[in-house]
This record gives C-alpha cells, structure tokens and sequence, in this order.
C-alpha cells in the first residue's frame, strides 16, 4: 500500500475543513454586507465547529473520502451538492432543538449551502487533481 494512498483521506479531510470554514466566513460577508466583526464571527464558529463534525460524518458516508470520488468527477458535483443539503438540514435540526448559541442562522444557512458547495466542488475537482495523487496512482499502475 502507498503511503501516499494513505495521506490523500487526511488531505481531504483537512482541505474540507478548511473550505467550510472559508465559506463560513464567506457567508457572514455575503449576509451582513461587510468583512464579519470579530464577535459575529465568534458567535458563528462555536455552533459551525460543531456541526463540522457531523458535515465530515455526512462526507464519509457520502463515499467522499474513498477512491472513486476522484475517478467519477462527472457524479461528484451531485454528491457533494446532496452531502451538502443533508448537512443544512442537521444544522437546521441543531439549531432548532439546542438553542443554546443564541443565533437562528435561517438565512445564513441557505447562503452557506450555496457557498460551502462551490468552494468543496472548487476544492475537490481543481485542487486536489493537482495535488499530484492520481498522477502517482497511474505511474504505479505502469510501472510493475
């Protein structure tokens, strides 16, 4: 097995995590108008750092960290996109039944879809291919 192989899940798994907290503060931006305040922000990644847990959970039942997600890219758009929605749809969950944060982020949740999904699809089709790990995966297949 290539190590390689092995590091390209954390690589996801991190670059994922990246992009949804971009598009966290993307979302704050798109909605107030402005670059978010730093107690906006505040208010906003306590709750969003929790559902990150459960967005990753919802990806790894996806099949978005698994091989054929970088072979099949035409599927991956639909995927992602269905991740995404069922991801809003426990955060809309979260917010509803454990209103200890403060904030019903309703609006904020539809722009987050949006963006979230954009900025994963950039991440995983764009990105990740240049990455090199496909490149090393076909060289393998060559070589022996």
């Amino acid at each position: 097995m290539d190590i390689g192989n092995k590091k390209e899940p954390l690589i996801l798994f991190g670059g994922d995590i990246f992009f949804f907290f971009i598009a966290l503060w993307l979302t704050l931006a798109i909605r107030y108008g402005e670059l978010p305040a730093q107690e906006l922000l505040a208010s906003h990644l306590a709750p969003f750092s929790i559902l990150a847990i459960s967005w990753v959970v919802v990806f790894f039942i996806a099949g978005l960290y698994e091989k054929h997600t970088r072979i099949l890219k035409s599927r991956l758009p639909s995927v992602i996109f269905n991740a995404q929605v069922t991801n809003s749809i426990i955060a809309v969950l979260f917010f509803y039944f454990i209103p200890y944060f403060g904030i019903t982020p309703k609006t904020n949740l539809f722009i987050y879809l949006f963006v979230s999904f954009a900025l994963v699809l950039f991440w995983r089709l764009y990105l990740v291919p240049s990455l090199g790990f496909r490149k090393r995966e076909n060289q393998k297949r060559y070589v022996g």
